[in-house]
């Protein structure tokens, strides 16, 4: 091309009502050289047809890779000598370019973003309701749906779901920082931005922000569209987190949480009855009215309602359910994300430590194999329980770093085996606990019973002792382990060789065999502490009672 601008020259133009000395002082750093071009784009769709934009308010347009150029109208209400800061040809229409541009060198800070169909002839302004001062920086548009448009601003990020006329701020982590730069990733639907605070900001899977575009219709919520998710096991780093390495103010963010993205909006939430007493007391107040006395029976009803919870329900392509997620309760758009397995079957701690070392994590369950899975967001509260919206399907593929032999179905299989092993020995070793803590307890109040006798602490000795020998079956010789020496193999220990949720390979034939084992002598466990519960420890039990002890001892410990 030639010079596809003005051609001016900075030094002569007019302010403050005339022209100045070049020795004059000027702010040549932010001040505009002019005869510059500041953008460039070619469409994707039609080759050879290119757009540019200048500092001086102009925007030029070839069809012919540049043979020939022609200076589109003006756009309507910028002022001159505006600077043009992004053009982009449309991803889905060849006559159809998006600029972005800005004025408030000259004191005017209205956003100024606008759109031709018809390559610059005519222009139409799409800021529609951006706020005063949010100067528009770039533009860009959906690869899905063209409605769907980004808008990279002074003061954030910007979404419109209907060409232009409304604008929405992503603000979910995102600061009030200047957005410079924006890239759509096509593949995977990653929305990445490049902010003049030198930080870079992603948004993963921006997809389901499509079906709110295409006028998604929602009752009380809905699912929104579920991208397919990747079957692999994530590094998991020996440190803590941070780089200490490199220093102690490197900062690196945390990468995206592994599994299903799974996105929902919510238009609201059922009130609880408390809340809706509330709300009524709030309007007869506002009216001057008395406020009637609910009621001992109301209120003891709202102190045992649970409020209303949400849910997703994931299920197999056989419609049988792996996993439920708890969901945050709460109106507006949310996402939480599932890791493609099922729950994990330890003991659910309600008082977890506030630091966990990167070695030790948080409890796992066992992988789902890969294939067709089901999401379904599900409302529980006073009036029942409600799926809300329609399901949404999406696959779980394996990452290719794996033997083609590997059998994800019997890998899935043989994790869902342990993983029930391990729910049984972690419930057995929480009731010998329950009754260890129960025998502390018998033996300090056997002094405060009126009608014990000496004989009451030999049978709590007794008991003590058959525990602490169904214990040393479960996890080992407790005297070997203070002294550091070999023990022999234990429940548990045969169960943590089996134990593979940790990695996607093929159980080896030691793994299937101490499984085996382990399930086979845990029958035998179960059944001798059943017989313990049932005898020796019932039967202390109502020695305590008849000696006339405090309560101490849990009646009617629950079976494994």
């Amino acid at each position: 091309s030639g010079d596809l601008t003005l051609g001016l020259n900075r030094y002569e133009q007019r302010y403050f009502g005339r022209s100045w000395s070049v020795d004059a002082l000027h702010d040549n750093g932010a001040m505009s050289k002019y005869a510059t071009t500041t953008a460039i784009s070619e469409s994707p769709v039609t080759a050879g047809t290119i757009a540019v934009g200048t500092d001086d308010g102009l925007v030029q347009v070839t069809s012919n890779g540049g043979e020939r150029w022609a200076r589109t109208t003006a756009l309507p209400g910028m002022p001159p000598l505006s600077f043009v800061y992004d053009v982009e040809m449309s991803v889905h229409d060849g006559r159809t370019i998006f600029v972005a541009a800005d004025a408030h060198k000259i004191g005017d800070f209205t956003p100024f973003a606008f759109v031709s169909t018809d390559l610059g002839r005519t222009w139409k302004s799409i800021a529609g309701d951006l706020p005063r001062g949010s100067l528009v920086w770039t533009i860009q548009q959906d690869h899905g749906r063209p409605e769907l448009l980004f808008a990279g601003t002074e003061s954030g990020l910007f979404w419109s779901p209907n060409g232009g006329t409304n604008w929405h701020k992503l603000n979910k982590g995102m600061p009030t920082i200047p957005v410079r730069d924006i890239q759509l990733q096509r593949r995977d639907n990653d929305l990445a931005v490049a902010t003049f605070g030198r930080g870079v900001y992603i948004l993963d899977d921006y997809a389901p922000l499509r079906a709110i575009a295409s006028g998604m219709s929602a009752d009380v919520g809905t699912l929104l569209p579920v991208r397919d998710a990747w079957w692999f096991i994530p590094m998991q780093v020996g440190q803590a987190k941070g780089r200490p390495e490199i220093g102690s103010d490197d900062f690196t963010t945390d990468n995206p949480a592994t599994g299903a993205l799974l996105t929902y909006y919510v238009r609201e939430i059922p009130k609880t009855a408390q809340e809706a007493r509330r709300a009524d007391e709030t309007a007869l107040r506002e009216r001057n009215a008395d406020t009637p006395f609910p009621g001992y029976d109301r209120l003891r009803a709202e102190a045992l309602e649970s409020g209303p919870q949400l849910f997703v329900v994931i299920t197999d392509a056989q419609g049988q359910r792996v996993r439920t997620l708890s969901a945050p309760s709460a109106a507006g758009l949310h996402r939480i994300s599932w890791d493609m397995r099922g729950p994990p079957p330890f003991p659910v701690d309600l008082n977890p430590p506030a630091f966990r070392p990167p070695w030790a994590g948080v409890p796992d369950g066992p992988l789902v194999a890969p294939g067709r899975y089901t999401a379904t967001l599900v409302l529980t509260s006073a009036s029942g329980t409600r799926t809300l919206g329609a399901p949404q399907s999406f696959e779980v593929k394996p990452v290719p770093s794996l033997r083609g032999s590997t059998d994800f179905v019997a890998v899935a299989a043989f994790q869902a085996r342990v993983a029930e092993l391990m729910r049984r020995l972690t419930a057995v070793d929480e009731e010998l606990g329950v009754v260890r803590a129960g025998l502390r307890h018998a033996r300090a109040s056997v002094t405060s019973a009126p009608r014990a006798d000496a004989a009451l602490f030999a049978k709590i000795d007794s008991v003590e002792v058959a525990v602490a020998t169904l214990a040393r079956r479960l996890g080992g010789d407790p005297a070997r382990q203070r002294l550091d020496q070999s023990n022999e193999i234990s429940l548990f220990g045969r169960a943590y060789v089996a134990m593979q949720f940790g990695h996607r390979q093929t159980p080896t034939a030691t793994q299937v065999r101490e499984a085996g084992l382990a399930e086979s002598e845990l029958t035998v466990l179960e059944r001798d502490l059943r017989a313990l519960l049932d005898g020796d420890v019932a039967h202390l039990q109502n020695a305590l009672a008849a000696a006339g002890a405090p309560w101490s001892m849990g009646r009617g410990i629950r079976t494994p």
